[in-house]
Order: C-alpha cells, then structure tokens, then sequence
C-alpha cells in the first residue's frame, strides 16, 4: 500500500485508487494490492523483478532501498519457494503485486 502511495500518485492530482483482494484457492491464500496510478517503465519494472528473483535489495535513484525483496526473501524463507510476490506493472497502467502464502503453516523439522 505505502508503495502505492509513494510511487504511484500523479503530482497533478488525479486521484489514485488502490484496491486490495485476497482469495484462497487450493491451500494457498493470495494478496492482490492494484493500483490505478503511474506505473513504471519495462526497464525499471524488470530491474525490480530481477532484484525479487535474486532477493536482493535494489537501490532507487534517492539512494532508497526497495523492500519489495526483502518481503520477499522473508516469505520464502518461512514458507517456501512456492510463495512469495510478483509484480506488474506498466505505464500509465498502475501497478499489481500478489503475495502468495499457505493457509496452514508447514511443520518444521525441530517442530515435528
């Protein structure tokens, strides 16, 4: 959401709808976060799907880290690689991650 907020909004004022889902299907609980703003360029959009895949952090051009991989990371460290986020996004188009997690939390070795 704060991503959205951030990164989204048009400066002119436009009004910036994001719109937040989830569903469940098979075991699996999916978080939809959609906005309707900005959107980023191909280049940029593949640099941010890199850093996920790599689950490193990405440096923005403010000298910010993104935490996108960090979620992530987190997530398929606690859960699998099964689960996790993705992102798109295009120009003009707005943005859309889901986040994907189990229902029901594996057991761990030292839990079993």
């Amino acid at each position: 959401m704060e991503n959205c907020v951030q990164h989204g909004y048009y400066a002119d004022g436009r009004v910036l709808t994001v719109t937040v889902m989830a569903q469940t299907e098979n075991g699996v609980l999916e978080i939809s976060v959609v906005d309707d703003g900005r959107g980023m360029e191909e280049d940029r959009l593949k640099q941010i799907q890199a850093s996920i895949a790599r689950q490193e952090n990405l440096e923005s051009d403010d000298g910010k880290h993104i935490g996108l991989s960090n979620v992530h990371r987190r997530i398929t460290l606690q859960y699998g690689v099964d689960y996790g986020m993705k992102i798109w996004s295009a120009p003009g188009k707005g943005a859309t991650v889901k986040v994907r997690f189990p229902l029901v939390m594996p057991a761990r070795k030292s839990d079993a």
